[in-house]
């Protein structure tokens, strides 16, 4: 076990000259992912490593855009258009938005940052409506493809 603090947030803000995005008393332990981070994605192992429980398959009203390597989701308010993906359950809410934070590349200063994390609602596969966090794109994507099926996995 590596007993040296971890410094990455302060090392980041140092380096980029970017402030991390502060992390407020959580009203919500989910998160709900629908990209690299769901099981069999590239970075799925990044929720294992924080003990994330997986809850169930979901949806949340949105438009999927593929942005080449990963992809990025806007709000919607049309209920037809929707992002599928899964919500997971953090043990250590806190810690782990922060590792979220800093893999997502979100910051205070929202202009440099490509997401933005927000509590949204989602929908489960059984009618369930849950309340979890969610990276939004914080701009609309320019000249990229929209997933008309609102599922990373089928892209």
């Amino acid at each position: 076990m590596n007993s040296e603090p971890d410094n990455s947030e302060l090392r980041l803000s140092l380096v980029a000259g970017l402030t991390p995005l502060s992390v407020p008393a959580c009203h919500s332990s989910l998160l709900f992912v629908y990209g690299t981070l769901r099981r069999g994605g590239e970075r799925y192992s990044l929720l294992e490593r924080l003990g994330a429980a997986y809850v169930g398959k979901g949806s949340v009203a949105g438009e999927l855009y593929d942005l080449g390597a990963y992809p990025g989701a806007l709000k919607s308010r049309s209920k037809s258009a929707r992002v599928v993906g899964e919500v997971y359950h953090l043990p250590d809410t806190t810690q782990a938005l922060r590792s979220l934070d800093e893999y997502e590349g979100v910051f205070d200063s929202s202009a440099a940052s490509l997401y933005a994390r927000e509590i949204t609602q989602v929908t489960l596969e059984n009618g369930e409506r849950l309340d979890a966090w969610i990276y939004w794109l914080s701009r609309a994507p320019q000249r990229v493809r929209r997933i008309e099926s609102g599922d990373y996995a089928r892209r």
